[in-house]
């Protein structure tokens, strides 16, 4: 009798052990793939040749499944599931530049390309692995262009006008603002977590941020804590607001007194 209560205490602390130690963690499942310049958090193939739809896990960091095949020139509706409490990205270069939330969903509608493959990614996470690829045919995991000169010709940072006067916006428009408790030039955000998600930083996958010419101040990027590149302006981190969904939209000013729209 002792040595069997000894043989269950014994699991029990194996079992404790391994849960301690992230056994259980479906990051851990995958493996590392280095396509060219890229790290893909592999995450399995699916092929959805001939299907109408797909569902596509998006987590912490990687997409699940990371690499989808299809038809020479398909198109397919994709369900983006994010189970995590960070906000992710799902982009495809000239296709799709979609945000999902936090424990939220998005559809999207991507095309395979003609040959090849295509490369998707989340624009905030890309360099810690949060990468895929929409494969035509027969075609395998590759190195793909990122397209950095498509990201070049587009205006990060904009100036438009709005109820509260002339205000900076991202590239789609929407308001940016900036956060009382960031020390201007100190190269820091102290933004994260849960108020990142409501407040998602305006970041850069690749590149440098651009402006218009009649914009003086100075935009640099900062490094925050996962690594990814966010935009200032004269120094100061900038965001966007979860609850503007228009342009014109100013529904963050003055909340908790310690956000501002950003201005010129």
């Amino acid at each position: 009798m002792k040595v069997w209560i000894g043989a269950l205490f014994a699991l029990a602390l194996a079992t404790a052990a391994v849960a301690a130690c992230g056994g259980g963690d479906k990051e851990a499942e995958g493996k590392q793939l280095t396509l060219g310049s890229l790290t893909v958090s592999d995450h399995g193939t699916k092929d959805v040749s001939g299907a109408s739809s797909q569902e596509l896990e998006v987590d912490d960091f990687y997409f699940e499944p990371s690499f989808l095949k299809g038809k020479p020139g398909e198109t397919i509706q994709l369900t983006l599931t994010n189970d995590s409490n960070t906000l992710h990205n799902f982009t495809v270069a000239g296709q799709v530049n979609q945000d999902i939330p936090a424990k939220g969903k998005a559809k999207v509608q991507v095309t395979f390309p003609q040959s090849g493959a295509l490369l998707f990614l989340c624009k905030y996470h890309t360099n810690q692995g949060m990468n895929g690829e929409l494969l035509a045919g027969d075609a395998t995991p590759q190195p793909v262009a990122a397209n950095p000169g498509a990201q070049a010709s587009t205006t990060t940072v904009m100036v438009a006008n709005s109820s509260l006067g002339p205000v900076l916006t991202d590239s789609q428009g929407l308001t940016l603002y900036t956060f009382k408790n960031d020390v201007p030039n100190s190269g820091k955000s102290v933004v994260n977590g849960n108020l990142a998600s409501v407040w998602p930083p305006l970041v850069l996958a690749t590149g440098n941020p651009t402006k218009p010419s009649s914009l003086s101040g100075d935009l640099t990027l900062i490094t925050r804590d996962d690594g990814s590149k966010q935009v200032a302006y004269k120094g100061q981190p900038l965001y966007r607001y979860s609850r503007d969904s228009a342009p014109g939209d100013v529904n963050g000013q003055n909340v908790g007194g310690v956000w501002s729209v950003a201005t010129p």
